[in-house]
Order: C-alpha cells, then sequence, then structure tokens
C-alpha cells in the first residue's frame, strides 16, 4: 500500500448488501484493519460522517443508490470539506457521468466489477492526490 495508514477509518457507501460486504472484504484482504463505517444511501453516509468527521479518512460510495445517490452525497461532503479522498463506484460507463463526478470533487472513480488490485491502485491514487 502507499503512505495511508493501515488503521485508517473508512466510509463505505453501497446500498447492495453483498457489493458492500465484497468492499469491506476487499479492503480487509489489503491490510485495512480500522473501523468500516456502512451506509445503505448517501444521507446515512452524510450522517455517518458528520458524526466521525475527525475520524474518517477515505470515503468510498456508490454512485446508483436509492434516495440520496452518490453524487448528491459529494455535493453534501465537498460542502463540509474538500481534503477527504472520495473515491466513486459506478457501473456506468457513461464519460459525462464521471467528468461531472470529478468536477464536483470526486478523488476518482473505479468501474464495477472491481477486482482487489484495481480497488489498492485507485486508493493509492486518491489517498496520493489528496495528501501531497
Amino acid at each position: 500500500m502507499s503512505k495511508m495508514p493501515e488503521d485508517s477509518t473508512f466510509l463505505c457507501a453501497e446500498d447492495d448488501a453483498t457489493m458492500r460486504a465484497n468492499l469491506i472484504k476487499d479492503l480487509r484482504g489489503l491490510g485495512f484493519s480500522g473501523t468500516i463505517h456502512e451506509a445503505e444511501n448517501g444521507a446515512e453516509a452524510f450522517e455517518k460522517f458528520k458524526a466521525d468527521a475527525a475520524n474518517i479518512k477515505f470515503i468510498i460510495s456508490d454512485l446508483m443508490m436509492p434516495g440520496t445517490n452518490g453524487m448528491e452525497f459529494l455535493k453534501m461532503l465537498r460542502a463540509e470539506t474538500k481534503s477527504v479522498p472520495f473515491l466513486l463506484l459506478t457501473s456506468e460507463n457513461d464519460r459525462n457521468t464521471v467528468i461531472q463526478s470529478v468536477q464536483l470533487g470526486a478523488s476518482n472513480y473505479l468501474l464495477k466489477p472491481w477486482t482487489k488490485q484495481s480497488l489498492a491502485e485507485k486508493i493509492v491514487f486518491c489517498w496520493d492526490k489528496h495528501n501531497k
């Protein structure tokens, strides 16, 4: 891994329970041993972020979620902070959506289905982008 501490706290927003479990399993498999907060939509994720903002070091969020989606969550988060890396998960291969998410402050995006290796590479990229 990069310089990102292995005991870092993550926030993972994903409405699909199986995908969320796989994401957490991959994070653990990459050696991350810190707290991983889980949320099923952007509104819940934002509440969890506000409750533990001092400790959350990295956010991974699905784009398409019921209620408050990933793009709306990103907007709410960036109104609060620009410093936390935000990796957007998407199954859409829509270039305009990706461009819009980066313009709104996403650190990068990861297409579903991901591999553990691609997840690791994106985490390193996002972490380095925010911790130069």
